[in-house]
């Protein structure tokens, strides 16, 4: 579980996923960013931010050497 204000740093393998459970209260906002391409990785990230459902509500992929981010307020 990755609570708020806290940064992750993670390591992976190709083609590995890690996913991380964030608790969310209605009218939130939260600001998720990836930042790998910042440090001279050749991976291309792509974030999606699930509901409790399970549905996808945000998704985002990395153009270029840009990092990539999601800024979502929960219903």
């Amino acid at each position: 579980q990755l609570e708020v204000g806290h940064w992750i740093h993670a390591a992976f393998q190709p083609r590995e996923r890690n996913y991380y459970r964030i608790p969310v209260e209605a009218g939130e906002t939260i600001n998720l960013v990836c930042l790998s391409r910042s440090f001279d990785s050749r991976s291309t990230p792509v974030m999606a931010l699930r509901n409790g459902a399970g549905h996808v509500v945000a998704k985002t992929r990395a153009v270029g050497t840009a990092s990539t981010q999601i800024l979502f307020k929960a219903d």
